[in-house]
């Protein structure tokens, strides 16, 4: 059995995968107001997962990048972990109780993964932060989106390898047995497109899995 094809049948046998998280809890003051932060802290990891065409790499089980932000109970502040129990200018304080003030007028959210890591981005730019640092929270967060809506495939290597289990699933759907299970399948070609960066293929196999329109 070829690799694309261990994984497609992968796809229509468990198409998601139970996750369990690798991290330890720890705790750190709050660089505004000094109250404990619960921090977490990464015990191990791997990329068994694979990678995606714009290189988001995956652990087997859960992704740090879920963990990887902390919160001030009182004051709401979001960072990144590392950024709890280390001293803040004068400057930095001001900046950063500023830009919380906007953030609490403008009601951000933050309920999900992503709306956390876009307040983060923000209070990080506040504190002086150059544009790659805060860059990076916005791709990381838009990670976790990718996280919450296709999950993890063990062993998708990137973009070409999404594109070879395209291909397959495409004559898979041209066979009897395939379009028994179409609706199955269409659904989950349609999360290795997304992986892969393949965003028309994505819609197409979305629009068919609803539509039950094998060949559209």
């Amino acid at each position: 059995v070829t690799a694309p094809r261990a994984l497609l049948l992968t796809l229509l046998l468990a198409p998601t995968l139970a996750l369990a998280a690798r991290v330890g809890l720890t705790t750190a003051s709050c660089p505004l107001d000094g109250a404990q932060v619960s921090v977490y802290e990464r015990l191990s990891t791997n990329t068994h997962g694979g990678w995606d065409s714009d290189l988001a790499a995956y652990d087997s089980e859960s992704q740090w990048r879920s963990f990887a932000l902390s919160a001030c109970p009182k004051d709401g502040l979001i960072l990144p972990g590392s950024n709890f129990g280390r001293p803040v200018s004068a400057a930095q304080r001001a900046a950063l109780e500023a830009a919380l003030k906007a953030q609490r007028a403008a009601k951000a959210p933050s309920t999900t993964a992503w709306e956390r890591y876009a307040r983060a981005a923000e209070l990080r730019r506040a504190m002086g932060d150059d544009g790659l640092e805060v860059a990076q929270l916005y791709l990381e967060g838009s990670w976790t989106a990718r996280d919450e809506a296709v999950g993890v495939y063990l062993g998708l290597e990137g973009p070409i390898e999404a594109e070879q289990i395209l291909a397959y699933g495409d004559a898979e759907l041209l066979k009897p047995e395939g379009q028994k299970l179409a609706r199955t399948l269409l659904y989950n070609l349609a999360r290795v497109a997304h992986r892969g960066g393949f965003l028309r293929a994505r819609d197409g196999y979305l629009r068919r899995s609803v539509l039950g329109e094998l060949f559209v």
